[in-house]
Formats: structure tokens, sequence, C-alpha cells
């Protein structure tokens, strides 16, 4: 951002970042989209027995992301406030959703036994 902001002061007149649409991005969607990852990553990680393959599949939940930040800068989707709100409450519900089947899935003891 720093480096948009001093092209942008040149350029514009005026600094670009921090605006509304870059803080929703940074307080909102960015804890809500780690705390998805690593909820899908539990996931993986209680169904497959290789790292290798825990590694592969974790990335696949961050492909949904890229594609809507894509689609955002060829302008296909607006990333106005309100579509940005939008998706955070899509992945909110996402995380809320991953949390109770990680809860009903996990299971400490079996962790223990085939780990440990």
């Amino acid at each position: 951002m720093i480096i948009i902001d001093v092209i942008s002061h040149q350029q514009l007149g005026y600094i670009y970042y921090p605006n509304l649409t870059a803080g929703i991005f940074l307080l909102l969607v960015t804890p809500i989209a780690c705390l998805l990852g690593t909820e899908y990553n539990i996931l993986i990680s209680l169904k497959v027995n290789d790292v290798r393959t825990a590694q592969n599949l974790g990335g696949v939940i961050y492909l949904p992301l890229f594609v809507v930040f894509l689609l955002g800068i060829i302008g296909v989707v607006s990333l106005d406030v309100r579509t940005i709100l939008i998706f955070s409450a899509i992945l909110l519900i996402g995380d809320i959703i991953l949390f109770y089947i990680n809860r009903s899935l996990f299971q400490r003891e079996e962790i223990l036994t085939r780990y440990g």
C-alpha cells in the first residue's frame, strides 16, 4: 500500500490508501479468510494421513478467494463496500459451518493413539 500511495500521490495528487474498501478488507475479510483456512486445514488433517497431501489440499480453500479478487480486478464483480460485506458474510457462514463440522469430527484420543 505504501508503494501505491507514493505512486498515486505523484499521479493523482492525493494518497489513495487507506480507503474504506481497503480497511474493510484488512479488518474484516482477512481475519475471516484466515480462520476459514485454518478450519479447512484442520478438517483436511483429520481426513488424510500424509503431510504432503494435507498441504496440497489445504491450499485449495484459497482458490475461490483468488477468483473473487481476480474478478474484481477484471471488472466482472464490483468490489464496493456492499459486495465486500456480502462476501464477508458468506465467509463467516462458512467459518461457522466448518467450526461445527470440525468440532463433531475432532477426536483428541484418536489423534493421540494414532500418532503418539
